[in-house]
């Protein structure tokens, strides 16, 4: 009786081979020799058995390296290649890359980095949003100032104009009516007479001139016993 051929037995696969990602450059502790790790709320490497922080300067170089793509076809192989320049440099990858227009990183005017305005426009989601030149703000800024002087100006001239005009309207209602009572009180004999028709016509003069006068205590003027009278102008 034949035996049948023994069945091909099965290879095993042989095992996956994973990497390690690329280290990174290493940066030794001044102080213990460590490895420094990258805190960012330091913004500086930090070393995690001596607490020894080493801040990362800003250069002019930093501070000027950007990249100008307007190809957004482009944008992912940006991001990725970013990504993979961090990693290499730091040893950990960003948490996110973003691409911004030009512009949209506030700066103070020495050209440093906003960087606490820069956060809450990133949380916000309103860091994205371009803004205008720098030369249109200043523009707009002269020009709103200088507007706004002009008005106050203006307005302080018309103020004064209108107390020049009022003044000479004034002080021609006064010579008027001065003129007109001194003439009629001359013409009447008896003074009670006159002292009424002077208290008639200066009534009149007070209100053309919208200068109303009000009297208060007219309730102790026939009362017995001394009084004062007291004048007073409010304007």
């Amino acid at each position: 009786m034949a035996v049948p051929p023994p069945l091909p037995q099965e290879r095993p696969e042989p095992p996956l081979e994973r990497k390690a990602p690329p280290a990174g450059r290493k940066f030794p502790c001044r102080h213990c020799g460590a490895k420094l790790d990258f805190d960012p709320e330091a913004r500086g490497l930090k070393c995690p058995y001596c607490v020894f922080t080493e801040v990362i300067p800003e250069t002019d170089a930093d501070q000027k390296a950007e990249v100008r793509e307007h190809d957004t076809r482009r944008h992912p192989a940006i991001v990725a290649a970013v990504t993979d320049q961090i990693s290499q440099g730091l040893g950990l990858p960003p948490d996110r890359v973003e691409l911004l227009p030009l512009g949209s990183i506030p700066k103070t005017s020495s050209g440093k980095l906003r960087r606490e305005e820069t956060r809450q426009l990133f949380l916000n989601g309103q860091l994205s949003v371009a803004k205008r030149p720098a030369w249109m703000q200043i523009a707009r800024l002269s020009t709103g100032s200088i507007l706004r002087g002009l008005a106050k100006s203006a307005a302080a001239a018309f103020h004064r104009s209108l107390e020049i005009l009022y003044g000479l309207y004034f002080g021609a209602v006064f010579l008027l009516a001065l003129i007109l009572t001194s003439t009629r009180v001359a013409m009447i004999n008896d003074r009670r007479a006159a002292g009424r028709f002077t208290r008639s016509a200066l009534k009149i003069v007070f209100a053309l001139v919208r200068c109303p006068v009000a009297v208060v205590g007219k309730e102790y003027v026939d009362a017995p016993g001394p009084k004062i009278f007291a004048a007073n102008h409010a304007s």
